[in-house]
């Protein structure tokens, strides 16, 4: 990172977020492709935990970015992303 020198200690051992979850997303496969899935049970897990990673990303945009729900949806469209629309979206994969 080239602006390492101006990052307090948490931004530095972090990581980037988006780097992170692409890690992560890679991870999951990877487990698969090195024969740690081969449990019936655990490979509809990995792709449980990939669906919630990536569903995560449209409600952390709208949220930080503050942007609006797009129109089309059919699903607060034009509200403001927030805090309780992230949750209404994400909480159904959470339960299922």
């Amino acid at each position: 990172m080239a602006d390492r020198e101006n990052l307090n200690r948490w931004q530095r051992i972090s990581g980037v977020s988006g780097h992170e979850e692409g890690r992560a997303l890679y991870a999951g496969r990877l487990t698969g492709d090195l024969g740690y899935l081969d449990d019936p049970g655990a490979y509809p897990g990995m792709l449980d935990s990939q669906q919630l990673l990536t569903a995560q990303v449209p409600p952390g945009i709208g949220v930080h970015r503050e942007l609006d729900v797009p129109k089309g949806t059919g699903w607060h469209e034009g509200e403001r992303w927030n805090a309780g629309i992230a949750w209404e979206f994400l909480r159904p994969l959470q339960l299922g």
